[in-house]
């Protein structure tokens, strides 16, 4: 029985949203892997979607790529739990015991990048996805980063 199951509607496929995350998403990089994220069109229904990328220039063999595309997935798979309703209907307590935030997560689009020539153990791949997922749900729940642009303080949609 699995434990955290990574379901197929998961997946971002939709060209419009990989191109609108790509060209408007916030960016942040952990050697080897690169988080881009971005809030999701307003008919997603699910409170994340994510992409993998693997590009050709670091690994020209399709076996290399399908292979640590298969390692951010499990990596992804097993902290995707940073990301859940569950993990962020809770409320946010300060050591004070104020609440500081109590909403859910806003709906995102993520493209997880791997852009190293050398693929890292599993093991360092599983951390640094782990962080770079909670850097995204800190700047979407405490910073609210992720509702407004930064130039036209408008949403990115």
């Amino acid at each position: 029985m699995k434990k955290y199951p990574l379901q197929r509607k998961v997946s971002l496929k939709n060209k419009t949203a990989i191109t609108n995350l790509f060209e408007n998403g916030k960016a942040k990089k952990l050697h080897p892997v690169k988080i881009i994220w971005s809030a999701a069109p307003a008919r997603q229904m699910l409170d994340f979607q994510v992409l993998f990328v693997v590009p050709k220039r670091y690994f020209r063999h399709a076996v290399a790529r399908n292979r640590a595309k298969r390692l951010l997935r499990e990596a992804f798979r097993l902290n995707q739990n940073l990301l859940s309703p569950q993990h962020n209907n809770s409320q946010y307590i300060n050591e004070g015991g104020m609440v500081l935030y109590s909403e859910p997560l806003p709906k995102i689009i993520i493209a997880l990048c791997y852009v190293a020539p050398k693929l890292l153990p599993f093991e360092q791949i599983v951390n640094i996805v782990a962080h770079l997922l909670t850097h995204v749900y800190q700047n979407c729940i405490v910073n609210k980063s992720i509702l407004l642009d930064d130039e036209t303080n408008k949403p990115i949609i």
